[in-house]
């Protein structure tokens, strides 16, 4: 009976045994078939790059005037109808001429009147030389001249203002090129000065307005150019250059924004009130070296890029050492268990069966968790660090003033640890045949594997060391 049961106990340890030898070398292998890379290798190249400022706004007519009457009188006549355009300096408006050929005429006819008096002063000034009251004569007369010249300078001043009245009154012409949108009279009403003629907007020259904020106004300059992207024309870009960025901003929750000014070159199809988005060129330059702005590490004031190398390949090394480790010393914990079952069917340590055969399969998990945290490292430590100068950047693309040039490989780094993702799927099929351990561990002398935990669990611990 006791070699029945021996025997037993023989095949159920050989069992056990070729159990973990096969964990160890089939998860060995998928563990590095399931290996990915971190990161993909492009190369430097050269491009034109921007550096832009982006928000979205409306197109505007800013070029617009309302015309006045500009004094009291009676429209005799208009030049337009509201929809025509117009062209600067056209007639508008003509009003009733007011008669003021009778004025002008009396003060011509004065005028005359008082240069012949002059005349006669100055006449009458020469002939009362050598006369008896001589003095007295020629200081008369000179007084008589001299109240005559202000009267002719009075004159003269009304009547160059009667000339002016009349010019000035007679029309209103338009002040800006542009369409007459709005006008509400009519011939042969009556206005004041104050009362509008027409009004006119230039849809010629249209503009599109942005609110910038605050942080981006220090940027922004005159003659910048811009690129205007319309919602109901989308399949045309339009060219701008800023003209004007306003004194003042409108807060809101505590930030400033302010209104920026971009007129537009080509208005082929644009109507004012249209929206869409604008892209503000603050600098740019051409055919420069360039890599993906992922590929930029920033460290303690210093700027690098990750190439390709030997650093990386050399800690998944390690950590595959680490974790082989770890894994023979838990194969170290299941003969050890083994050895167990023999000395229970032995019939000397029956006691010791269960607790110490579970601790063996726990083994067994610190191997797996080792040699996948050892990959892990690994990946981490991909590539190695380049020093390099950066110029401008825009949010794609960087430019490299130095430290590498074109045709340069580079590490771009890919995604990594979002759920469903291969890593987190091998790392659950690594860590699951644990449990086949712990059944193994059921067996008497399980607890002479611990080994198996300090091998895995000093895997990890040195493989990240690395990766970091």
């Amino acid at each position: 009976m006791k070699r029945w049961a021996l025997w037993i106990g023989v095949v159920i340890v050989l069992a056990a045994a070729g159990s973990g030898v096969y964990y160890y070398y089939f998860m060995r292998g998928e563990a590095a078939a399931v290996q990915t890379s971190t990161s993909r290798t492009v190369q430097a190249g050269r491009s034109d790059i921007e550096v832009k400022i982006s928000g979205s706004g409306t197109v505007n007519a800013d070029s617009r005037a309302t015309v006045t009457a500009g004094t009291n009188g009676t429209i005799e006549k208009l030049g337009f109808k509201a929809g025509d355009k117009v062209k600067k300096g056209q007639v508008l408006a003509a009003f009733e001429m007011e008669d003021v050929s009778i004025q002008i005429r009396q003060l011509e006819l004065n005028m005359k009147k008082q240069e012949l008096q002059m005349t006669q002063y100055e006449t009458q000034y020469k002939e009362a030389t050598g006369t008896e009251n001589e003095a007295e004569t020629k200081q008369s007369l000179t007084n008589s001249m001299e109240l005559l010249k202000l009267d002719i300078e009075q004159n003269r001043q009304s009547l160059d203002d009667l000339y002016e009245q009349q010019e000035e009154t007679l029309q209103v012409v338009a002040p800006i090129d542009g369409t007459v949108t709005a006008s509400d009279i009519e011939a042969g009403d009556e206005v004041q000065g104050s009362a509008v003629i027409a009004e006119i907007v230039n849809y010629e020259a249209l503009t599109f307005v942005v609110q910038v904020d605050e942080l981006d106004i220090p940027d922004l300059k005159l003659d910048q150019t811009a690129k205007v992207h319309l919602n109901a024309l989308p399949d045309k870009v339009y060219e701008g250059k800023v003209v004007d960025i306003a004194k003042e901003g409108t807060a809101s929750n505590g930030v400033a924004a302010y209104d920026v000014t971009v007129s537009l070159t080509d208005i082929d199809g644009i109507i004012a009130g249209m929206s869409g988005s604008i892209d503000i060129v603050i600098e740019s330059k051409q055919d420069v070296v360039v890599v993906p702005a992922d590929a930029v590490v920033e460290m303690r004031g210093a700027t690098y890029v990750r190439v390709p190398g030997a650093a990386g390949a050399q800690g998944a090394a390690d950590g595959a050492q680490q974790g082989t480790a770890g894994a023979q010393g838990a194969a170290g914990g299941a003969q050890q268990g083994a050895a167990g079952a023999q000395g229970a069917a032995g019939g000397t340590r029956q006691g010791a069966t269960g607790a110490q055969g579970a601790a063996g399969g726990q083994r067994t998990n610190g191997a797996a968790a080792g040699g996948n945290t050892a990959r892990a490292g690994g990946m981490q430590m991909e590539g190695q660090l380049v020093a390099v100068e950066v110029g401008i950047s825009d949010e794609t693309y960087v430019e490299i003033v130095s430290g590498l040039k074109e045709g340069d490989s580079v590490l771009v780094p890919l995604p990594q640890g979002t759920v469903g993702t291969a890593a987190a799927q091998t790392q659950t099929q690594i860590m699951a045949p644990g449990g086949f351990g712990g059944m193994g561990g059921q067996f008497p002398g399980g607890g002479m594997g611990g080994g198996g935990v300090r091998g895995g669990t000093g895997g990890a611990v040195r493989t990240q060391g690395g990766g970091q």
